[in-house]
């Protein structure tokens, strides 16, 4: 039986690529690229990081990949980072996220998010996204100062709900975090709102949903 729900923020939750989208007319015909490989970027730089052993703090990674990014298309201008890095603290939330959080949270299921992102900055997104209150629990992998998906990161939720990990579902729109989640023992949804995604060749075992709404109906229906 599911007793706790936990959700990956970016791409999850929140749409990564709204920051980007809400400059069009300064990033020009680039726009949709530039948001790509930032976002590429940011993933490899929490993989590169955590082999080193050189964490830095999420925002630090989202800025040096922005920077990455920026460099790559020929845009100079440090304003235009900075505009773009305040776009990304109020990053768009997936319109079918309210009403699955509703649902899950009258039926008596705890809920949390667990992110690569620091405190803070998942605070700022549930509060100007006004889903804050149906949160039990924002966790951050600065906890243990390395990124999804080493184990010790999803094991936060354990120490955190002091649950069995069978009794977790966790949903998550990257593939690779949710083969990571299901290696730890969750039981675990990988979201694919675009059927083009394909999944990554590693060992796991997950369902797969398109959208929120059959996340809720999973859950609820047993």
């Amino acid at each position: 039986m599911i007793a706790c729900c936990v959700f990956d923020a970016y791409g999850t939750l929140f749409d990564v690529h709204s920051a980007a989208s809400k400059f069009q007319s300064i990033l020009g015909n680039h726009y949709s690229s530039v948001s790509a490989l930032w976002r590429q970027k940011q993933l490899e730089y929490t993989w590169l990081r955590s082999l080193m052993g050189r964490y830095v703090p999420f925002d630090q990674i989202t800025a040096d990949s922005l920077e990455y990014s920026l460099q790559v298309f020929g845009f100079q201008d440090q304003s235009i980072k900075q505009r773009l890095l305040d776009a990304y603290k109020t990053l768009d939330c997936f319109q079918d996220v309210p009403s699955c959080l509703s649902q899950l949270k009258a039926n008596g299921i705890h809920t949390a998010i667990l992110s690569n992102g620091t405190l803070g900055s998942l605070k700022t997104l549930v509060d100007s996204a006004n889903i804050a209150d149906w949160f039990d629990q924002l966790i951050s992998v600065s906890q243990v100062q390395i990124y999804k998906p080493h184990p010790s990161v999803y094991d936060l939720v354990i120490q955190k709900f002091g649950v069995p990990k069978e009794n977790v579902a966790f949903v998550s729109s990257n593939s690779w975090d949710a083969i990571g989640a299901a290696n730890f023992g969750f039981r675990v949804f990988w979201l694919n709102r675009n059927e083009k995604n394909v999944a990554d060749v590693l060992p796991g075992e997950y369902s797969t949903i398109s959208n929120l709404s059959q996340l809720s109906a999973n859950i609820l229906g047993g």
